[in-house]
């Protein structure tokens, strides 16, 4: 165990501590403490995260003073229903028998909307904390208060902004992480690289493979720089008035389609789509004159130096330009992208042109060029 990261992200209604690093979990009845929680504690997993967690959690409760439950989801994004959202609450019900009760949703993006739309709307709001175990999650996910549930017709359809009071974002628990779900992660952590810091970008392509070889001192600085980047944007603004968090939806509008025309499947993850949306967001801007062609060939270089793909295959570009008419960051009829002018600034453009948009996604679609690295 080393001397955790702590962030602390500072909110008018709801401060917060982002805690990262090795053997967090082992302190967790410490932090929960520290946090000011002092309840019964219900935790909402995947049998996949469980197995290999579960025991290590439910040894360091022992010195939790209060009953902790277990609810089990299933894999996937499906487990976003307003079906396992209800037998969630059913569970919160059973469990503290209407009484206080402390939600921790320990695992990826999916348990931590899911467990923080539950939070946010059982008795009105309930308090929660992250326990984020997949790269994606502690770099973005878990932080910002961000819940929701899928609907048919689009991803995030239903949802809150409903801050956690803890994050605690465990190191060694990504030693477990299948390499394809640390790719994943990459992706959203190139994204914060392109928002904000272009030294950052210059780190990831000089260490980036560190990570992906489990390298804990590289995973420890990653989590933190983005996680206090994202830290600073929703302090700004948390609850996306001003617009300026609206930036972390970089890639996001074409991600967003990808995973819905391809149903969710696994070969379009939440963060390869998100890889591939970087791309078009960066191809677009060139199109559209704001951005560089060097930014793009960057980001397509990085990507494929992760093993990450930068084209997308077996997807209709008419079917994804449908689909990002669903998408809930749209202002009336207009469509808004955030796209790169170069690497460390980005800025959002509300209407671009529909033509270029379908363009954009006829390159990404039709190109025969897909390279990965081992």
């Amino acid at each position: 165990m080393d001397r955790p990261q702590r962030i602390r992200l500072n909110l008018s209604t709801n401060p917060y501590d982002i805690v990262i690093g090795r053997g967090v979990l082992d302190a967790l009845p410490s932090h929960l403490e520290r946090a000011g929680l002092n309840a019964p504690l219900l935790i909402v997993s995947q049998r996949p995260v469980w197995k290999h967690l579960g025991p290590r959690l439910q040894r360091a409760l022992k010195n939790y003073p209060h009953l902790s439950g277990l609810h089990l989801v299933p894999n996937g994004e499906k487990s976003k229903s307003p079906e396992h959202y209800l037998k969630l609450l059913g569970k919160l019900v059973q469990f503290s028998g209407g009484g206080d009760v402390c939600l921790a949703a320990l695992g990826g993006g999916v348990v931590g909307d899911l467990g923080g739309f539950a939070a946010a709307s059982y008795r009105r709001g309930i308090p929660w904390v992250q326990l984020p175990t997949t790269l994606l999650a502690q770099v973005d996910s878990s932080i910002g208060g961000k819940t929701g549930l899928d609907l048919p017709q689009g991803k995030n359809l239903v949802g809150a902004i409903y801050q956690p009071r803890l994050v605690a974002a465990d190191v060694s628990s990504l030693n477990s992480l299948p390499l394809s779900q640390l790719r994943s992660g990459m992706a959203e952590v190139i994204k914060y690289a392109l928002l904000f810091s272009e030294d950052f970008f210059t780190y990831l392509e000089q260490h980036g493979k560190k990570a992906l070889q489990r390298d804990q001192g590289v995973l420890k600085k990653i989590i933190g720089t983005c996680a206090g980047m994202k830290a600073a944007v929703v302090e700004e603004d948390e609850r996306e008035q001003s617009g300026f968090r609206t930036l972390l939806n970089l890639g996001h509008t074409f991600a967003h389609a990808i995973e819905n025309v391809s149903a969710y499947s696994q070969a379009y993850d939440h963060g390869t789509a998100v890889g591939l949306g970087l791309v078009c967001a960066s191809h677009l801007a060139h199109s559209l004159g704001l951005g560089a062609r060097s930014t793009l060939e960057r980001v397509e270089a990085l990507l494929t130096t992760l093993g990450l793909p930068t084209r997308i295959h077996g997807l209709s570009p008419a079917k994804l330009f449908t689909a990002q008419s669903h998408d809930k960051k749209r202002q009336g009829d207009k469509m808004r992208f955030v796209l790169p002018e170069r690497i460390g600034h980005c800025t959002i453009i509300p209407n671009p042109s529909p033509s270029k948009i379908k363009a954009t996604l006829d390159w990404a679609c039709t190109s025969t060029r897909q390279r990965r690295s081992s």
